[in-house]
């Protein structure tokens, strides 16, 4: 009698355990999106904003934006993504160009610094500029379509006249696969041409993602771009989008609290991209020595002799390293200089409130 009993439980708690075929419907139909992002930075944010489904980067957290270059594996998997979020400039540009149609840039509304630290209110994500930019671009694709196929065709009636129509067949065909080829590298340069055009003219800086405050309206792009395919998830990512807010804002007002009436010190960064987060944090143009415009492995003899004049003008005892980064500049400072080596990460890798912590616990010691 307990067998049977025993049996019978085990096959209520089966039953009960396997699901109904409402549900098994619900999974048959349910939509599984791809998405990436081109940036680590942009991958930590999306992740504090939708904990539920961690994405990855095109860019791995050992390489540099840089100097990073694709795959053919890392482009086939840009060409299925239905979103690839980016940053929308020169950084990414070589990963938003594979799947163009599908990217979303993530900094609209966020105010952008120029080279010389004005502020700007200009968003590369703005819907006016973008709908501009595509209307040109299919102007200018439909103009040079046309001139294509003018050309093209007293060609052909040339032939015509001159060979048999064997030869007319093969040559059209040779034609046809001759322009789907430069209509797609027209239309890959023309995209090219103009963020081109726009970033040397306007001159932002692209590490907005670094601008602290900033970061929310990030966070609020991505939630709203999920949102719109996902409208199920919408509480869960409102609600990590708060939470991403709070953590942020007590991270910054813990920073204030410790550097209050301190003075800070004289440091050294490997490269300029810390203009968004030092504006954050009241670090001013003075108070810091970029060794390059760009990351490099090693300073010239000149900026070398500059460098450590500068050091002893200046009593500077702190240099930062980036772990994306190896610099024989700083291993060489920090030793004939006896200098503290600390590390500062400008990508924020896996986990970006970790990593704003750890920045700025780092940054805490300029202060005497």
């Amino acid at each position: 009698m307990k067998k049977v009993i025993s049996i019978l439980s085990a096959g209520i708690l089966v039953a009960s355990c396997s699901p109904t075929p409402k549900e098994l419907e619900e999974k048959e139909n349910e939509v599984i999106y791809n998405y990436s992002a081109s940036m680590l930075p942009i991958a930590s944010i999306w992740n504090a904003v939708y904990w539920s489904q961690k994405i990855n980067s095109i860019i791995p957290e050992w390489a540099s934006p840089h100097s990073f270059e694709l795959s053919a594996k890392d482009t086939v998997e840009i060409e299925n993504l239905d979103i690839l979020f980016v940053t929308g400039t020169t950084l990414d540009w070589n990963i938003q160009k594979v799947n163009y149609e599908n990217s979303k840039i993530v900094s609209k509304g966020v105010s952008l610094l120029t080279s010389n630290h004005d502020h700007s209110e200009h968003s590369h994500d703005d819907e006016e500029h973008d709908e501009h930019r595509e209307e040109s671009h299919e102007h200018d694709m439909h103009e040079e379509h046309n001139k294509k196929i003018h050309t093209e065709d007293e060609h052909t009636e040339e032939e015509h006249n001159e060979e048999n129509h064997e030869e007319d067949m093969h040559e059209e065909d040779m034609h046809e696969e001759h322009r789907e080829e430069v209509e797609t590298n027209n239309e890959n340069e023309d995209i090219d041409d103009k963020l081109m055009e726009e970033e040397n003219e306007l001159n932002f800086d692209p590490h907005y993602w670094l601008w602290i405050d900033e970061s929310i309206k990030i966070a609020e792009n991505i939630r709203r771009e999920i949102t719109l395919k996902e409208k199920d998830k919408a509480v869960e990512l409102k609600n990590n989008t708060e939470t991403f807010k709070k953590e942020i804002s007590n991270i910054q007002s813990d920073f204030e609290s410790y550097t209050n009436w301190k003075t800070k010190q004289k440091f050294i960064i490997l490269h300029d991209a810390y203009r968004y987060l030092f504006e954050d944090l009241d670090i001013k143009e003075d108070d810091y020595i970029v060794i390059d415009e760009v990351p490099s492995n090693s300073a010239s003899p000149a900026k070398m002799k500059e460098l450590k004049d500068m050091i002893e003008e200046h009593n500077i005892k702190i240099i930062f390293k980036e772990p994306q980064m190896t610099s024989q500049t700083i291993d060489f400072l920090s030793e004939e200089n006896n200098l503290t080596v600390l590390e500062i990460d400008p990508i924020w890798w896996e986990n970006y409130i970790e990593n704003l912590k750890s920045n700025l616990e780092n940054l805490k010691k300029i202060y005497e």
